[in-house]
């Protein structure tokens, strides 16, 4: 009896479809910031967003917290001690 003769059938080559990938950079098209228009620079927000959110203003998926404005206000304190 011979052996599983499946090794010896060539396969058959796998086309992978790059259109999605050729087109253009995939992803939002705008800040995550819930009012924001401008485009995304990193992480998904524009750069005075990303700014907020390493500073821990805003959360990661662009929505304001509950104590978002005692938040804001202590970001906005810092920044003029810097200035």
């Amino acid at each position: 009896m011979a052996k599983d003769d499946k090794s010896a059938a060539p396969k058959a080559p796998v086309v992978h479809n790059n259109s999605a990938r050729d087109s253009g950079p995939v992803g939002p098209s705008k800040c995550k910031f819930e009012s924001c228009k401008k485009s995304p620079e990193k992480f998904g927000f524009c750069l005075e967003h990303y700014e907020w959110y390493m500073a821990g203003v805003i959360r990661g998926d662009g929505k304001k917290p509950l104590d978002f404005e005692e938040k804001f206000a202590r970001y906005q304190q810092k920044s003029k001690k810097v200035a």
